[in-house]
This record gives C-alpha cells, sequence and structure tokens, in this order.
C-alpha cells in the first residue's frame, strides 16, 4: 500500500496491491472465523448442558413433589383407615351395650309384668281390698320404669356426643 503526495501539484494518490489487502483479511477473517466459530459453538454446548441440568434439577423437584404428595397421600389413606376401624370398633361397643340393655330390659319387664300380673290375681282371690299382694303389683311397676331410664340415658349420651 501506498500514499503518493504531490505537494506541488496538489495531487494524492493511492496505490493498493489488491491481492496482497484481500489475503490479509481472508487471513484475518479467518482466524476471527474459527474464533468465532469456537466461541459460539462453546457456548451453545455450555447452554444445552446448563439446560440440561435445570431439566434434571426439574425432575429431581418434581420426584421429591410426588413423593411429598404420594406420602401425605398415604399419611390420609391411613388416617382414613384408622378412622373406620375406630368407628367400627365403637358401632360393635354400641351393638354389644344394645344388646345388653335388651335382654336386661326383657328380664326386667318380665320381672314386672310376673309381679303385677301375680299380685293382681293374689289380691283379687284374697277378696281383701288392702291386700299386701296388691302392694307387690305396684312394685312390679318400678322394674318398668327402670327400663324407661335405661333407654332414655342412652339417648342423653347421644346428644352430648352430636354437641361435641
Amino acid at each position: 500500500m501506498k500514499f503518493n503526495f504531490d505537494f506541488k501539484n496538489k495531487k494524492a494518490g493511492f496505490e493498493a496491491d489488491v491481492e496482497k489487502i484481500a489475503e490479509k483479511a481472508m487471513e484475518h477473517n479467518e482466524k476471527d472465523w474459527e474464533e468465532k466459530f469456537d466461541k459460539k459453538h462453546n457456548a451453545k454446548k455450555e447452554i444445552l448442558e446448563i439446560k440440561h441440568k435445570q431439566k434434571m434439577e426439574a425432575e429431581e423437584k418434581n420426584k421429591n413433589k410426588k413423593n411429598w404428595i404420594q406420602k401425605i397421600q398415604e399419611e390420609h389413606r391411613k388416617t382414613k383407615e384408622l378412622e373406620l376401624e375406630e368407628e367400627r370398633r365403637r358401632e360393635e361397643e354400641e351393638r354389644k351395650t344394645i344388646k345388653i340393655k335388651i335382654i336386661i330390659s326383657l328380664i326386667m319387664g318380665m320381672i314386672g309384668l310376673i309381679m303385677m300380673i301375680i299380685g293382681c290375681i293374689l289380691g283379687t282371690l284374697s277378696g281383701d281390698s288392702d291386700s299386701g299382694w296388691y302392694m307387690i303389683a305396684c312394685v312390679g311397676f318400678f322394674p318398668l320404669l327402670g327400663i324407661v331410664f335405661i333407654w332414655s340415658s342412652e339417648s342423653d349420651k347421644k346428644r352430648k356426643k352430636n354437641k361435641k
């Protein structure tokens, strides 16, 4: 490359070897191109690695979340099973107590009715209106009242449970 200045004629000139300039530009461009390509390629590799790591972390978080949700669902299921087991146990106890109450009620009813029937029959046979047999008939009324108290106490317990 040459610059020519002619001050007398007030002219300036520029001579250049186009082939040499083109070769230098190509060499420079090739060096830059390889560096740029390597940088770009390496950057893409790093971005892919980062994305892969993020994806793996997200999957790990999802697995942890799924495991956590599964644990909660399992605990919920166990809780429901325990509640059902407790309810079944309570129902069995209620059935047992009802069975016992029925048996006691039948026995008390039989005793009360037998006492009333015997007292009335023997009081009538004695012919005395102030006979002690009538008192036995009156005493036979108390076991019948006991039946009412037994069954009414159960309904009070149920009312208290329902209020809770």
